[in-house]
């Protein structure tokens, strides 16, 4: 069974595993969701990224509270819905 495509409320079709849940205000953020969802570390996040774990983790925390969640395995799966 095929499930219709969520909308953005300007009513374009989701592109991403972010548009649709919560609203990135960065494009690391976005980065940043994509290695959460692949269940990497903040440490494996921050040298994919070429970027410090701190800026990771700001990410992160920025990310749980768009989402509404409390940890990464929770947003995770809001990500996969």
């Amino acid at each position: 069974m095929s499930r219709a495509p969520s909308t953005v409320r300007s009513g374009t079709p989701c592109g991403s595993i972010l548009i649709c849940r919560g609203t990135p205000e960065f494009p690391r953020e976005q980065e940043v969701l994509e290695g959460v969802h692949q269940s990497l570390a903040s440490k494996e996040i921050a040298s994919n990224l070429n970027v410090s774990v701190r800026i990771v983790k700001f990410h992160v925390s920025s990310l749980l509270a768009k989402f509404g969640v409390t940890n990464r395995i929770t947003l995770s799966r809001e990500v996969s819905h």
